[in-house]
């Protein structure tokens, strides 16, 4: 593992843990931690018998006898009642994320699947007396949206709720919204299970699985050249996929865990992510010009710019997000890995996958060495 297990998911009573959606780029680095420190995994996926899909899940350490798979749909009345029953713990992660859903399409596509999944599931947890905690995946974009919405020198915390995003502009973020609020809704009706949020920024590090994601098909256009010459200058925070997955395990086993935790490791432009980068990947075509603000404009509102592209353009331009994610330092005990490493392991990742092409002077490093 990059990043090795916390004493306190080492010394955990192995337990049995519900992870939604597990075949998700986060879900993924999930599953293989709560394997890792000896729990017994109901992993919720569409279809049980794509072992195309599967194959890296079951290739995991105790797998084979730690991981079982069910069949769930997240707007399925009743399709989370069997994987959730005598779980004690309940990941939620399951969720859409399409940054460019098709127009007038947002509702049915996005939102209304985000957050029929939250209520399914909770009714689920409802009806099961064994669970005691369930962990949700959330984002920063249900924090904020327009970056400039609170003002030049805001700094975000959990307090902050995301008051830009509609289900046509930036609908993603909207959905997160919903169902985090949906979350807490259904949470304060009742006594017997508590509630912790996870609300990462934009998750980057090598994929555990799944490489058809949103974020590693921005990664692929950054080093494959698509955004060649030009990069604009959108801010966003960064967090490594290693660090999100700890968050959701020590939020499931620590006691005093309770509400929102942003976890975000630094904020950057998109030129200074690339910075970190060029050091050993320097022979890739990497963006390097500032794109004028007018070509994006004209890029989002005439040539119907899509995917990642949105998350980068829309709500970034011009401004750097500042986040506090020392709740999650202080109550958690989480700590960051630093965004230049978590960006070149990503790249390694991916000449190792095939998903990039390996070119001569690209180096090749043991990312199980790397912390």
């Amino acid at each position: 593992m990059r990043k090795p297990l916390y004493p306190i998911e080492r010394h955990a009573e192995p337990a049995t843990v519900c992870v939604t959606g597990a075949t998700g780029y986060i879900a993924g680095a999930i599953v293989a931690r709560l394997l890792a420190a000896g729990h017994t995994v109901h992993a919720t996926v569409r279809d049980p018998s794509n072992e195309k899909k599967l194959q890296w899940l079951k290739s995991l350490p105790r797998a084979s006898t730690h991981l079982k798979f069910f069949k769930a749909d997240l707007e399925s009345a009743g399709a989370f009642t069997e994987p959730i029953r005598g779980c004690r713990y309940v990941l939620h992660t399951a969720s859409p994320v399409i940054m460019a859903p098709p127009k007038g399409k947002e509702y049915e596509t996005v939102i209304r699947p985000a957050v029929s999944g939250v209520e399914n599931v909770l009714r689920a947890v409802d009806e099961s007396p064994s669970v005691e905690r369930v962990v949700m995946t959330s984002s920063v974009g249900a924090v904020v949206g327009h970056h400039w919405e609170r003002g030049r020198d805001h700094v975000y915390t959990e307090a902050d709720w995301n008051q830009t995003a509609t289900e046509t502009f930036l609908p993603y973020h909207r959905s997160k919204v919903l169902a985090e609020q949906k979350a807490y809704e259904m949470h304060n009706r009742q006594k017997h299970w508590s509630l912790v949020t996870i609300l990462p920024s934009v998750v980057q590090g090598p994929p555990p699985g799944n490489v058809k994601c949103e974020v590693v098909g921005f990664m692929r256009k950054l080093m494959n050249g698509s955004y060649y010459p030009y990069a604009p200058r959108s801010g966003a925070g960064y967090v490594d996929i290693d660090d999100v997955a700890a968050a959701h395990t020590l939020a499931m086993l620590t006691p005093q865990a309770s509400g929102r935790y942003i976890v975000s490791a630094e904020s950057l432009f998109l030129p200074q992510y690339i910075s970190k980068l060029k050091p050993e990947y320097a022979m890739y075509k990497l963006p390097f010009l500032p794109l004028p603000y007018w070509v994006l404009w004209f890029a989002t509102r005439c040539m119907g710019t899509t995917g990642f592209d949105m998350e980068l353009i829309n709500c970034t331009i011009g401004k750097l997000p500042r986040f506090d994610a020392s709740k999650a330092r202080k109550e958690l005990g989480l700590d960051f890995i630093n965004i230049r490493q978590t960006a070149q392991d990503m790249a390694a990742s991916f000449l190792e996958l095939g998903i990039i092409k390996r070119l001569p002077g690209a180096p090749k490093p043991d990312l199980h060495s790397r912390l």
